[in-house]
């Protein structure tokens, strides 16, 4: 018993403990578990809810690339320009940090840099 302490402790599985399923993921898992055990439905399922989050991906993207597009009589520099991280999440339902932090990280992966361009506009 003491050998699997130390090793949850080493690999770290002792935080894993603490951590609480988005809730998006979990209604995503509650319905995977009441299909059919054919695969073909399951991969339909699944390839159906990573669409729906690479959609929701690619309008964070959209409304980043707008909103934080330099208007006539702005400075140059797009991040100086006037845009808001928090209006983007509201109007893109993104209030969940936990799915905020899913969907940026699917936005980035489409468009590299864009969490440091939205980290460098908040700390800026």
């Amino acid at each position: 018993l003491s050998d699997k302490a130390d090793n949850d402790s080493c690999c770290g599985c002792s935080e894993m403990r603490n951590c609480a399923c988005e809730s998006h993921v979990a209604e995503f898992l509650a319905r995977l578990d009441i299909l059919p055990m054919e695969q073909g439905v399951r991969i339909g399922f699944i390839r159906q809810f990573l669409l729906a989050l690479e959609n929701k991906a690619r309008a964070f993207i959209t409304y980043v690339q707008d909103a934080s597009r330099p208007r006539d009589g702005d400075k140059e520099h797009a991040s100086s320009c006037k845009w808001s991280l928090s209006a983007a999440r509201k109007a893109l339902d993104l209030y969940s940090e936990a799915w905020f932090g899913i969907v940026l990280a699917v936005a980035d992966r489409l468009q590299p840099d864009l969490a440091r361009f939205i980290y460098d506009s908040r700390s800026g």
